[in-house]
């Protein structure tokens, strides 16, 4: 079984795993351009996204990627599934056009006050993963100096994050491997603000480049696993 399954069968009946995927971007390899309306959750909660300003790209692969310029956005409407509070997991692939500044991947925002619950993204040529703990506490851990980003190049990011592991318990990933790591405390804040990929919000779209599969999890993927998607998943960007 996967981590994507969220439940186990026995006999007839489905059992609720409490450690699942709450949101897995579809992936289509050849046929039809995807909609450009609805972005579709393959996680049974059904998650789906609505689309601003998206269009798509094919990979020689076959694989349709979301191209967005710094107008585009998904918008996922705020749900009891992603009301994360103990542990996160968010990962994506990501190319860069351009680098500048701030451009978040993944975020689930709070904005009153305007905070970010969990946010994995980057500023320049940093990744980086933030989590609020309450409205004027947070933490940030960076990929570092030596891990940076550069346009025009394929990566699998990630962060996660387990509030009950003890030390280096908030950790960055970029394909597969681990730049950095911190230290935190404390469950996560909720709100019921919408989740955006893309963006920071609907008024502050982010992303320039292209994305691909996006997750969230509602708990955090052990290394192993996150190396085992980047080994399994980069021949289809080109790696």
């Amino acid at each position: 079984m996967t981590p994507d399954q969220g439940w186990l069968a026995t006999g007839t009946l489905k059992l609720q795993r409490a450690r699942e995927c709450v949101l897995d971007v579809a992936r289509q390899i050849g046929g039809a351009q995807p909609s450009t309306v609805t972005l579709t959750d393959l996680s049974r909660f059904g998650n789906d996204g609505a689309m601003t300003n998206v269009t798509w790209t094919q990979l020689a692969s076959g694989l349709w990627v979301m191209t967005m310029d710094g107008t585009s956005y998904v918008d996922v409407t705020d749900a009891p599934s992603l009301d994360i509070v103990n542990e996160v997991t968010m990962m994506c692939w990501v190319y860069h056009t351009d680098l500048t500044g701030f451009q978040r991947y993944i975020n689930k925002t709070d904005l009153t006050p305007n905070y970010r619950l969990y946010q994995l993204g980057k500023i320049d040529t940093h990744m980086l993963m933030n989590i609020i703990k309450t409205s004027d506490t947070s933490n940030t851990v960076y990929s570092g100096a030596e891990y940076k980003l550069s346009v025009d190049e394929w990566y699998l990011v990630a962060g996660n994050y387990d509030k009950n592991a003890g030390e280096n318990n908030q950790i960055v990933y970029m394909n597969g491997f681990s730049p950095n790591s911190g230290t935190y405390t404390g469950a996560i804040q909720t709100s019921n603000q919408d989740l955006f990929l893309g963006g920071y919000n609907a008024a502050n779209p982010e992303l320039i480049g292209y994305m691909a599969m996006a997750r969230v999890y509602n708990f955090a993927l052990p290394p192993q696993t996150i190396l085992n998607c980047y080994n399994n998943e980069k021949a289809l960007f080109g790696l």
